[in-house]
């Protein structure tokens, strides 16, 4: 998709009437080719190069492309540069500077005491440095004996307090990076090394005391840090906990959620999504909270509203309100489709779309729409392997083995089972869940008698009971809740004789 195309569609409504007014002051409208060609651009829904461009010179086109990107992206920092509360301490530095060339020397010294006083306010340790930094070589000329003395004295106390706090920061944001890297590789320890890597990466000095963060920034990490680690362990109060304290600093300080959005947004959806795991009635609260939020841009406003979806969703799947989810696909499907298909097919599939996914079969399963459940679990298997995370990617093909077997495809049950079988070996993931879903398949179709079969299937929803009350063994269900579907067979369709045997 263009580049051009999608920047445009991506503002507000007032970044386009301030981009708008600034074009307009700029040049005559009458001349201003890259106004005419933001206006024609802003009003479609597809972009269509050919078709635009025939009311332009064609041959000059990408240029003026790359001059009316330059421009928005100008108008932008126009816009905003008082907006986002780290940049303030820079606007004072630089109109300092400016006062300074023009030789009004107090006025300059009272932008640079605003900047400081900003950068101390905001707890920003990086502009405070900086601005440590150009106070030494600013005015030196014409400050006195004594100042000059007075900062060389505090230099490296300065240093040793605010380098230090920068540091910090730096830490939890590599911490934070550690986490996501484990959120990548699964989304709920299965074997005792992914358990021990959580338990390891807990242990780190930085997290086992918020005293350890020393700014706002860090705490606000440290709680989300922690949050997610415990998710991934299914420490399901512990996540909670963390995902409130995140959510309750952001709040206080509002303007690091302009600045870190995502993790604001993020750790609304992790506690409504562990709060619907314990079954809470806070989940109504939390979930209104992210409903009610209202982010400025688009792209955001499409993020956010694709997790109230998925939530929604599996609130309705956890309260066997089959019917309602089916009709909540339907409603939100042109919605859904597009921002899936955003998703290019060479990247990783996003985690969010993986519970849409899931949620959407389990819809699907619990309305008896076996054909549409099957239909989008093969379309997700299908996708390159290395684009799904791995644990999903083995539970989907787990998962449609047994549809196979519910729905008797018998063609395709031994070498499906051959396959995962191998699949399983090869990367040592085959553990006591998958195996006894496999145990359960062979024995049935071995089994001689409808009463063997219903012994069979008995002790496989004890298995799978049992199962969810182990460590480990329960995360099996955080995608799928196997146990509550097989429950809910016909027991006489699924034990009856399978002639083609």
């Amino acid at each position: 998709m263009d580049y051009l195309f999608i920047l445009i569609q991506s503002l507000s409504a007032t970044e386009k009437r301030y981009f708008t007014r600034l074009s307009t002051l700029q040049t005559q409208s009458s001349v201003n080719q890259y106004a005419q060609l933001f206006n024609k651009i802003s009003k479609v829904k597809k972009y269509n190069e050919k078709e635009i461009k025939k009311d332009f010179n064609a041959a000059h086109f990408p240029q003026l492309k790359q001059t009316l990107y330059k421009k928005i992206l100008q108008a932008l920092r126009m816009f905003h540069a008082s907006e986002h509360f780290e940049n303030e301490p820079n606007i004072h530095l630089t109109n300092s500077k400016i006062l300074l060339s023009k030789g009004l020397v107090d006025e300059a010294r009272k932008e640079f005491n605003r900047a400081e006083k900003r950068a101390q306010v905001g707890s920003l340790p990086f502009e405070t440095a900086m601005l440590f930094r150009e106070k030494n070589f600013q005015n030196t000329r014409t400050i006195s004996v004594n100042e000059i003395q007075e900062r060389l004295k505090n230099h490296d106390e300065f240093w040793v307090d605010h380098v230090k706090a920068l540091e910090n920061e730096l830490k939890y944001e590599k911490l934070f990076l550690e986490v996501e890297l484990l959120n990548k590789q699964f989304e709920a320890t299965r074997n005792s090394l992914e358990k021990r890597n959580i338990s390891d990466f807990l242990q780190n000095f930085l997290l086992i005391n918020e005293k350890s963060a020393e700014t706002v920034y860090s705490k606000i990490l440290f709680n989300f840090i922690k949050g997610l680690a415990y998710y991934l362990n299914s420490d399901f109060n512990y996540c909670e906990k963390y995902m409130i304290t995140s959510i309750e600093l952001l709040e206080s300080n509002p303007s690091y959620i302009n600045q870190k959005e995502d993790i604001y947004i993020r750790s609304i959806a992790n506690l409504c999504l562990v709060q619907l795991y314990q079954k809470s009635e806070k989940f109504n609260d939390s979930i209104a909270k992210l409903k009610n939020y209202k982010p400025e841009y688009p792209h955001i406003i499409d993020y956010k509203n694709y997790l109230v979806f998925v939530l929604e969703i599996m609130y309705c799947n956890s309260n066997s309100q089959f019917e309602k989810g089916i009709q909540l696909i339907k409603e939100t499907e042109d919605f859904t489709n597009r921002i899936e298909n955003q998703i290019a097919e060479n990247q990783e599939i996003a985690q969010e779309k993986v519970y849409s996914i899931f949620q959407k079969i389990t819809a699907y399963l619990g309305n008896n729409q076996q054909k549409d459940a099957k239909k989008l679990l093969m379309e997700f298997i299908q996708k390159k392997s290395n684009a799904i995370k791995e644990d999903a990617f083995i539970l989907a093909r787990v998962l449609l083995l047994f549809i196979h077997f519910e729905s008797k495809d018998n063609q395709l049950i031994e070498s499906e089972m051959r396959s995962i079988v191998r699949f399983l070996h090869g990367r040592n993931k085959l553990y006591l869940f998958e195996k006894q879903i496999l145990k359960f398949i062979s024995n049935m179709l071995e089994a001689n008698s409808s009463s063997e079969r219903k012994v069979i299937f008995s002790q496989l929803k004890n298995d799978m009971a049992n199962l969810k009350n182990m460590d480990l063994e329960k995360n099996a269900f955080i995608y799928f809740d196997f146990s509550n579907w097989i429950n809910s067979f016909d027991e006489s369709s699924i034990t009856e004789e399978r002639s083609e045997y």
